[in-house]
């Protein structure tokens, strides 16, 4: 009865916590099987080939995306967050100049890079010539991808976690999926070539809906009428740390499947893909806590309340593990079942999945400590613990892809996130005493 009613009394506590979390994880429910259905339609509109071919490109995309934000998408979180709960506008409108600023030009020159170097990219990864053209169009995708990037992380800072997911992955997915669904029940053949026009297409609009969300939200936050700019202070600063963990971590995600490209053929980079995305699954539920979490991370640190803290930290890893496990269990249980939706050839990926499995449970496992050291300060600490980690996992990489392919790169990316969450885990406990 104790046991009950402590149990009780905790839910009720956190009642507002968990309503967040439920509407959050419906939103994010929605984002991930966007994602899903993105590779799904893409797996067997394409072929093996194609599909893998297209992934590699959009993994460049992804790449350019993170040196493009250089960090800036994790200091917003941080600082729009503190600014929102100080009610300091000025800051907070000036922040949002600056972040447009930079990020637009990073981007775009980033994007013009692409495109000048498209004709060698595709000689060295490629061996369908259309692709230049698929790498032209995705460049030009490039500022808009970024933008809702960093939408995303704004909608988290002014806790409106519910709808940061759609912003992310699910919308642009959606509508990629809608697009090339409808044209191919209109008869067209589905090409790489015209579903990186229908990615184009998405992301756009994509980026003008999450502008017009984040003015509706600001105007329903700020009663002033005129708000005066206002200068601020470190923000910047954090950002060779925060732009050194987000892109190393960009590698132990995806240098995997950029080295594939290189050793490999383009259907080990497309079973590779398929397993690592649909592992994903697992991991989603960490996405959300710490999408509700990060701000509050940021605040009770700041203002001193480390008990608050650690008692969100505690209660944010209870809530991912009770709903990653059942999910996790379905996984290693039918692995074969579940690929060979995507295509009968990709039934060849169960161990790979599995695999996988095991290391994104074990990433839910220890918890949001990536975003507690991120959002409390102690970005230097997480810049040093995934930049060691992306060396261990691109050189495993190295080692493995020439030898076993898609295998060898799914014990890579398992590894880097043992690993990574591992030293991060022990991190956080040594530096807040958790």
């Amino acid at each position: 009865m104790k046991i009950t009613s402590k149990i009780k009394k905790q839910l009720s506590k956190d009642r507002k916590f968990i309503f967040k979390l439920i509407w959050t994880s419906t939103t994010r429910s929605v984002a991930v099987i966007g994602t899903l259905l993105f590779k799904f339609i893409l797996a067997r509109k394409l072929g093996l080939q194609e599909f893998g071919d297209f992934m590699l490109v959009y993994a460049m995309l992804i790449g350019l995306s993170f040196f493009a934000k250089f960090g800036i998408q994790q200091a917003v979180l941080r600082f729009a967050g503190i600014f929102m709960a100080n009610k300091d506008f000025g800051k907070l409108k000036s922040l949002r100049r600056d972040v447009i600023l930079f990020i637009t030009g990073t981007s775009i020159f980033l994007g013009i890079l692409f495109i000048l170097f498209r004709v060698i990219i595709v000689d060295k990864f490629f061996d369908n010539n259309t692709f230049t053209k698929v790498i032209l169009i995705m460049a030009v995708s490039l500022p808009f991808y970024v933008n809702i990037g960093i939408q995303a992380s704004y909608m988290r800072a002014f806790k409106k976690p519910e709808i940061a997911p759609l912003f992310e992955v699910g919308l642009s997915a959606f509508y990629t999926v809608a697009l090339v669904s409808i044209a191919s029940w209109l008869g067209y053949n589905i090409t790489p070539l015209i579903v990186s026009i229908f990615f184009l297409i998405s992301v756009l609009i994509t980026s003008f809906l999450g502008s017009r969300i984040l003015v509706g939200i600001l105007k329903k936050l700020n009663t002033e009428k005129t708000i005066e700019y206002k200068s601020y202070s470190g923000v910047f600063n954090t950002l060779p740390d925060y732009a050194l963990s987000s892109i190393t971590t960009y590698l132990i995600k995806f240098s995997p499947t950029i080295i594939l490209g290189i050793y490999a053929s383009s259907s080990d980079v497309g079973l590779y893909s398929i397993a690592n995305s649909t592992a994903l699954v697992i991991n989603f539920v960490l996405g959300i806590v710490s999408s509700v979490s990060a701000p509050y991370f940021a605040n009770y640190y700041k203002e001193g309340k480390i008990k608050e803290l650690k008692n969100l930290i505690r209660n944010s890893t209870i809530y991912m593990m009770v709903i990653a496990t059942p999910v996790f269990l379905l996984i290693i249980i039918f692995p074969t079942e579940i690929l060979s939706y995507f295509g009968q050839e990709y039934k060849q990926a169960s161990m790979a999945l599995v695999i996988l499995a095991v290391a994104q449970l074990f990433n839910v496992l220890t918890g949001p400590v990536y975003f507690v050291l991120g959002m409390t300060g102690h970005e230097k600490q997480l810049r040093n613990i995934v930049f060691g980690t992306a060396l261990l996992s691109i050189s495993s990489s190295f080692i493995l892809i020439p030898m076993y392919g898609f295998v060898g790169a799914t014990i890579s990316t398992a590894i880097g996130l043992v690993i990574q969450n591992f030293f991060a885990y022990f991190k956080t406990k040594k530096i807040l005493t958790i």
